[in-house]
């Protein structure tokens, strides 16, 4: 897949101004990004928003998404890793679907929501839709309308003093703004482009607020710098010295400068954290079911889990964990991977995916989203994908048949 922003052509010529050669570029851009699917990164920062008082649109984009999906051929063959990964979603889908009908919780709604998200990271990685479209996409919506929106005060969010916007809640839109902050540079070739985009990103990213997912953005650019420049060990080390780093960080620097005023809500956190291990405590190997992710703080409040981990814990024991980390960690993101030369599409996904596992340890529904899943499925497009040979013109074949008669 090539870049989607591109260097001048050779002909070019030498004084030719700056604005004429970004124009050049925005046109090179808009040439080869999909309408469509630029229009669903675009939705990406409507996602979070709810239909009603239930349905939220993430679904309804999804469900878009796949009936496009549905009449278009693949354009990439995964078939030597499709398989597995197939196997490996229904085995955790009917694996939670069978606990909660053992405990008794209901799991269509969610059961639902987890097989319309594998669908989708399925045909993102047949290449049944542009995924890099949809980058281009969510990140002109992250910036061009999610922040207006949040300066100008509109939008849904509850955070005083933080960016939030259409997203609604300052973690989510921190984990948005992080992981398109990495993800983004696969859109551009030169490096001003990218270290322009990655700034304005990261500056809108810090108005979140969010410690965690600033720590991911953090990390993840780490990750896609060295990605092309060390071998497996030092990968090893580096994301073993990461989470050294970001848990040193967590104990004791969590609350200077700009975070100095969080007591209130380190307060509430700690009191979700330590309702949570109490319900783990309880939970057996298997799990407790689908919808068993929420503690009780009081007669009249429920808080989801602040770590998305110990969520798949509960809800589906330790194999659902698992079975997880081994299609994240070791299917998508290739931690254990020999490769050291890829290409800079698979790098900046690969640190979205760091992102993903940063804020995991923090956030409460991480694993199961959109953004985590879309990546998944770029990942696994550009890590095992070959391209799909064009099919030959039944015309043209005929005409090859009767060629070979005559001969």
């Amino acid at each position: 897949m090539t870049a989607i922003w591109s260097e001048p052509e050779a002909g070019a010529e030498p004084g030719q101004g700056v604005l004429e050669r970004v124009r050049e570029h925005a046109a090179s851009a808009a040439s080869r990004t999909r309408v469509f699917e630029f229009l669903v990164g675009v939705g990406f920062t409507f996602s979070r928003f709810s239909i009603g008082s239930r349905l939220p649109a993430e679904i309804l984009l999804v469900i878009l998404v796949l009936g496009v999906a549905s009449f278009r051929r693949p354009t990439i063959d995964v078939s030597r890793v499709q398989t597995w990964v197939v196997m490996l979603m229904a085995a955790m889908l009917i694996w939670v679907v069978a606990v909660s009908h053992y405990t008794g919780q209901p799991w269509t709604q969610r059961g639902l929501r987890f097989l319309l998200l594998f669908l989708l990271a399925l045909c993102l990685a047949q290449g049944r839709i542009h995924w890099k479209s949809i980058v281009a996409g969510a990140a002109a919506g992250l910036i061009v309308i999610n922040a207006p929106s949040w300066f100008l005060g509109v939008g849904v969010g509850n955070y005083q003093g933080f960016l939030t916007g259409w997203l609604g809640d300052k973690n989510v839109s921190g984990m948005f703004y992080a992981i398109f902050a990495v993800v983004g540079l696969c859109l551009f070739t030169l490096t001003w482009q990218k270290v322009v985009y990655f700034m304005v990103m990261f500056g809108l990213l810090w108005l979140t607020g969010s410690r965690t997912s600033i720590a991911g953005c953090l990390l993840a650019i780490v990750w896609w710098f060295m990605r092309s420049r060390a071998h497996l060990w030092l990968r090893l080390i580096t994301a073993a010295i990461g989470i050294w780093i970001l848990v040193t960080m967590e104990n004791r620097y969590s609350r200077v400068g700009e975070f100095s005023d969080r007591t209130g809500t380190d307060w509430y956190r700690a009191q979700i954290d330590a309702a949570m291990t109490a319900k783990l405590a309880d939970t057996p190997w298997y799990g407790q079911g689908l919808n068993t992710g929420w503690v009780t703080l009081s007669s009249t409040r429920q808080a989801l889990f602040h770590n998305s981990y110990a969520l798949l814990r509960v809800e589906g024991g330790w194999p659902l964990v698992v079975a997880m980390l081994v299609l994240v960690v070791v299917v998508a993101l290739g931690l254990f991977g020999i490769n050291k030369e890829v290409s800079d599409d698979q790098r900046a996904v690969e640190a979205g995916l760091a992102v993903v596992l940063v804020c995991a340890w923090k956030l409460g529904e991480v694993f199961f989203t959109l953004p985590c899943l879309f990546l998944v499925g770029a990942a696994i497009a550009l890590r095992y994908g070959k391209p799909v040979a064009a099919p030959v013109p039944v015309m043209l074949r005929v005409s090859d048949d009767l060629a070979g008669v005559r001969g």
